[in-house]
């Protein structure tokens, strides 16, 4: 296959040095580029092994996400970041790296323009993948800047935006279990965001997500923000 013959030369090591290379020094159209070669490339284990394991390449397309203002640039970060991280050492590498800091920064539009609706569906789909791993999950958790962004996120970009944040949600407030991102969850209006999230024709797997949701906000934040949405006589569509 193509990938592999490409990662072949020096076992990988004079391809990858080319694609940092580009990564540091090119014009953002050039790196754009080359991360989405680089998500070509990672079609199997071993190609996601050997990228996953060049710290190097990591760092520049995590730079690629938060440094670069064009979103066509941070999406093709994101794409190939996603490419890459399926396993858990690359993962646990990612989340070293910085990456829970870094999709926050992107969602919240904090020092940089509001993501657009792929940028963000990219992001909370990166946040959803690190949350596999009980590191991602803890340093989501850790973040109640990034906690508040995905709750915020629930109803503002997409039909996959939203699934994919509800499942970061989950994995920390239910899986997981953590009480301070209840707290921070519950305390950004997250049981209303979560209960239109349920009337918005969701999945059946998101729409049992977002009653164990339901459960936790409902005990950390009280029946009085509840109030509101049941006596509420018209829907609110999200989107």
């Amino acid at each position: 296959m193509l990938n592999r013959l490409i990662l072949r030369t020096g076992d990988g090591g004079d391809c990858l040095s080319a694609f940092s290379a580009v990564l540091q020094r090119g014009k953002t159209e050039s790196k754009a580029k080359s991360a989405r070669i680089l998500e070509l490339i990672a079609m199997d284990l071993e190609s996601q092994r050997k990228i996953g394991e060049n710290t190097e390449i990591m760092h520049e397309l995590l730079n690629l996400c938060i440094e670069d203002k064009d979103p066509s640039a941070v999406e093709a970060g994101l794409s190939a970041l996603l490419a890459i991280s399926t396993t858990r050492p690359v993962k646990k590498e990612l989340i070293r790296l910085g990456i829970v800091r870094t999709v926050g920064k992107i969602l919240s539009g904090r020092d940089r323009p509001a993501p657009v609706r792929a940028v963000a569906e990219k992001a909370l789909e990166t946040l959803e993948r690190v949350a596999t791993c009980t590191e991602g999950r803890g340093a989501i958790a850790g973040d109640g800047e990034c906690v508040e962004a995905v709750v915020r996120g629930l109803v503002k970009f997409s039909g996959a935006a939203t699934e994919h944040g509800v499942a970061v949600l989950w994995s920390v407030c239910c899986l997981a279990r953590d009480a301070a991102a209840q707290e921070r969850a519950a305390s950004v209006n997250g049981l209303t965001k979560v209960l239109l999230v349920m009337q918005s024709g969701c999945s059946s797997g998101t729409r049992q997500m977002c009653v164990e949701l339901v459960k936790v906000l409902r005990a950390k934040g009280g029946r009085s923000n509840l109030a509101p949405y049941e006596t509420r006589t018209t829907h609110i569509a999200p989107y």
